[in-house]
């Protein structure tokens, strides 16, 4: 019962009518797009690495913890705000980006450290980074580890919220990970008790808890204006990006969206219109 291009009986199937019209769209996109080897850089970069993963595979320490589903949602969550991201590793120069997050990072070398010093980028830390050495063990100086170098504070209890338990902040809740953090620093973010759980010095945050959506996006958008970066918010089903001088928006619902003000007035369509039906593309550059 599987087809590709061609149905078993050799027919058309509906992916052949897609590569058709893919085919007949390159040409239009070819002029304006950078050469792969010139590729400019999004605004914003995301860390993983895949030891992060292994880490919370091998002691998750509360139930479906995984640094790759919390990257995920950081991700979804930056999306979300129509902001271009780069997926990149901890060993990645950061010297482009104006905003670095880093969801789950529990092993951080010095390397990585140094790499953000050198950075002018906003940073976001999120829950469990620095909380490993290489050999395993809890930081001597507590999580997050060598990370104190950027942001004085430390972790000094985690708890791991079953299922059905919840702490709940004014017009937010956090499940699945908390901390206890022990700083100076006035906290951006508490909780209904006061306790703090998002805290900031300079150019560095550090977020102690698994936020919900909205609230993780709030907490992304502060940082990304201050990095200078636009945030034109999206509805759920739509994503923009931009490669080069091209600008795309991406329709993954099943109805029709108009693009309206995303889209310059200046702006001329290489692909599609401000009205994007169902799984459509559009494609512009603005001229001038």
């Amino acid at each position: 019962m599987h087809a590709g291009l061609l149905k078993p009986d050799r027919t058309d199937d509906v992916a052949a009518t897609e590569v058709r019209t893919v085919a007949t769209e390159l040409p239009r996109l070819t002029q304006s797009l950078p050469a792969a080897s010139s590729r400019s850089s999004a605004a914003v970069a995301l860390i993983f690495d895949y030891s992060a993963e292994w880490i919370t595979a091998t002691q998750p320490q509360g139930e479906g913890f995984s640094a790759l589903r919390v990257t995920f949602e950081w991700y979804v969550a930056l999306r979300r705000l129509g902001l271009d991201v780069d997926i990149v590793s901890s060993s990645t120069g950061l010297d482009d980006y104006a905003l670095v997050v880093v969801p789950c990072l529990p092993i951080v070398s010095t390397r990585f450290v140094n790499s953000l010093q050198r950075s002018r980028a906003q940073v976001v830390f999120g829950p469990r980074c620095g909380s490993k050495t290489e050999n395993f063990g809890i930081p001597a100086e507590l999580p997050p580890g060598p990370l104190q170098a950027l942001i004085p504070l430390c972790v000094v209890r985690v708890e791991s919220l079953r299922g059905d338990l919840v702490e709940f902040g004014a017009n937010f809740e956090v499940r699945h990970w908390l901390e206890h953090i022990d700083t100076a620093l006035v906290a951006e973010l508490s909780l209904s008790d006061g306790r703090g759980i998002l805290h900031r010095h300079a150019r560095y945050r550090y977020l102690a808890a698994s936020l919900d959506g909205s609230m993780l996006r709030r907490v992304l958008a502060t940082a990304a204006l201050e990095a200078g970066i636009a945030v034109p918010e999206l509805p759920e089903d739509l994503r923009l990006r931009r490669c080069g001088a091209v600008y795309f928006a991406f329709n993954h619902g099943t109805t029709m969206r108009s693009l309206g003000k995303l889209v310059p007035a200046n702006a001329r369509f290489l692909l599609g219109s401000d009205a994007l039906g169902p799984a459509g593309v559009a494609a512009w550059i603005v001229d001038g």
